[in-house]
């Protein structure tokens, strides 16, 4: 038996939305204090793990990467997530919390603009 929120998906964009947000200045306020770069992203991915890991062991959707898509997962993980937020909290303290936050939010937008300007992709109602 699940909890129905009202108006899920909205209630859900909301709410995965304003820990986004938090997360930039809480990095910029934990890089003022002191707190190393590195351990704020590891207290960030940790964070995720002990949330949702319970939550997907205990619904029996947890399912560990078998054979040839261990190096995938690996890599792709360490490129797309550890990577990415081990160099933003370390940028943190020299650009800023908004102009991080601002380059992260407009990445999207150049690329769209990128493969419209190269012709990959047309300029189609799903882009815009």
């Amino acid at each position: 038996m699940t909890a129905k929120l009202p108006n899920q998906p909205v209630s859900l964009l909301l709410f995965t939305g304003g820990l986004f947000g938090l997360t930039f200045p809480l990095g910029k306020i934990a890089a003022d204090t002191g707190v190393p770069p590195l351990i704020w992203v590891m207290v960030i991915s940790a964070g995720a793990v002990l949330f949702l890991g319970p939550n997907l062991l205990r619904r029996g959707e947890l399912s560990l990467p078998r054979g040839r898509f261990i190096p995938y997962v690996l890599v792709s993980g360490l490129m797309s997530f550890a990577l990415v937020n081990a160099m933003m909290f370390l940028l943190m303290p020299q650009l800023g919390a908004g102009q991080l936050l601002l380059m992260f939010a407009l990445s999207s937008v150049t690329t769209l603009a990128l493969s419209v300007a190269f012709r990959i992709q047309g300029n189609g109602p799903l882009g815009v």
